[in-house]
């Protein structure tokens, strides 16, 4: 009141032009409808608004047009929520939210993602409020809300994308991934992640010697809503020079104990959790004779031959066909200056070098130097890239040391003399024996 005169009053009035901001603080909420219990979503007073205006407003549902579009019924438990088509709210001067109340059915039955919109009206015009828009604190309140249902009666299968690979020694890294495999309800949280640890476990290959490990601290996210829906790891694969048979090992992928200490969630299966690789070995090995040219005297009992491997390693068992032979070229006769000798050669791991002894024999007969071939032949099981023989022939060469004595046969001849007279002087093979056309 203010006085004038002394006499006369009027009543002054201020007129607010602050508009109240009223409305919801996102636009999209989401519920698991395992959470089938009533849910409350609030509306609010901007910021730390005050008004003494006593205002009411109606929240509405609004159910889409897409077949995803929640349904909601206030009476029947087939829907999917369950409340009031319309809902009145009156926010008094000292509050600052009302609530929007709905109800979640849990159905059982495996569902896409469902969702209907809640819509906000004023009962009353020329009030000083907006619904929605900007505070004076800078946030941003929405006149109208999305409520997102994710179904819980849907499970997604995730697992490796093979359960068997083989991969070449030399290829380097090898490549795993993880993918779904199935959804049934085709439903799931759109921004679900998951973390998942890989590890490796052993077989017949070796650590670190043909890969290396992968432990529970190899972690990587699994998206389920990416694009490709596949998430990869990689294993290091080593290349050595050893001929081997096919290793193997296994990788597990688990659930990371720390992002997950209970397990997945309810509605992941994590299966099949193992792969099992396989390393095909990509080395070779030449082996072959030491020598290709050996020497033995006819005295000594046996004539030794050495092979080897000459290059590379193995680690597997490698048989070689070890043979003499009777070339037209030979001058040495199997059976009666050597034994013949057929026979396999077992190469494995540690095992650099082989020396076969060929039975000589000695005639006592003085025939000069003769020879014989050996021979090496590749097992016909071991792939031809894998095995070489090379060189794959030698010669043995062998020596004669006997001894033969020649003499007059008798020491003193007689003749008498006269005109074409004779005397026959003969030389003897006294010891030994010699080669018919020595």
């Amino acid at each position: 009141r203010v006085d004038l005169t002394g006499r006369f009053a009027t009543l002054g009035r201020i007129i607010d032009d602050d508009p109240l901001v009223v409305g919801f603080e996102q636009m999209t909420y989401t519920f698991f409808e395992i959470n089938a219990t009533f849910n409350t979503i609030p509306i609010i007073k901007g910021g730390n608004q005050r008004s003494e205006l006593t205002f009411s407003l109606r929240a509405s549902i609004i159910r889409g047009s897409d077949a995803n579009a929640a349904e909601t019924d206030q009476d029947s438990s087939d829907r999917d929520i369950l409340a009031r088509e319309t809902q009145d709210r009156t926010f008094r001067p000292a509050q600052q939210s009302v609530p929007f109340v709905f109800e979640l059915i849990d159905d059982d039955e495996p569902e896409s993602i469902e969702d209907f919109q809640v819509e906000l009206s004023l009962e009353e015009s020329g009030l000083n409020v907006n619904l929605g828009g900007m505070v004076g604190d800078g946030s941003v309140l929405f006149s109208s809300a999305r409520i997102v249902i994710i179904d819980d009666d849907a499970t997604v299968t995730i697992g490796w994308e093979e359960e068997f690979t083989a991969v070449n020694e030399n290829q380097g890294f090898l490549e795993l991934c993880v993918v779904i495999l199935n959804i049934t309800g085709n439903a799931f949280p759109p921004d679900e992640a998951i973390t998942l640890a890989a590890n490796t476990i052993p077989g017949t290959a070796a650590d670190p010697g043909d890969y290396r490990e992968l432990t529970d601290e190899d972690l990587f996210l699994f998206d389920i809503t990416a694009a490709n829906n596949r998430t990869c790891i990689e294993v290091f694969i080593e290349d050595d020079d050893l001929l081997e048979a096919t290793e193997n090992f296994s990788v597990q992928v688990v659930p990371d104990p720390f992002s997950h200490p209970d397990g997945l969630p309810s509605n992941f299966i994590l299966e099949p959790d193992l792969t099992f690789v396989e390393i095909m070995d990509n080395d070779f090995v030449r082996i072959g004779f030491r020598e290709i040219d050996y020497s033995v005297d006819e005295s000594e009992p046996f004539a030794t031959v050495t092979v080897a491997v000459l290059e590379n390693r193995v680690q597997r068992p490698v048989r070689v066909n070890f043979s003499t032979e009777v070339l037209a070229t030979d001058t040495a006769t199997a059976g009666v200056d050597f034994t013949p000798a057929v026979m396999e050669l077992l190469f494995e791991e540690n095992i650099d070098e082989i020396d076969v002894m060929i039975p000589i024999i000695n005639d006592f007969v003085v025939e000069g130097e003769e020879f014989f071939t050996v021979s090496l032949a590749r097992d016909p099981l071991d792939p031809l890239d894998e095995v070489m023989i090379s060189p794959d022939t030698a010669i043995v060469r062998i020596k004669d040391t006997d001894r033969v004595t020649i003499g007059f046969e008798e020491t003193e001849y007689t003749v008498r003399e006269g005109v074409n007279r004779t005397v026959e002087i003969c030389a003897v093979l006294i010891s030994g024996t010699l080669e018919r056309g020595t």
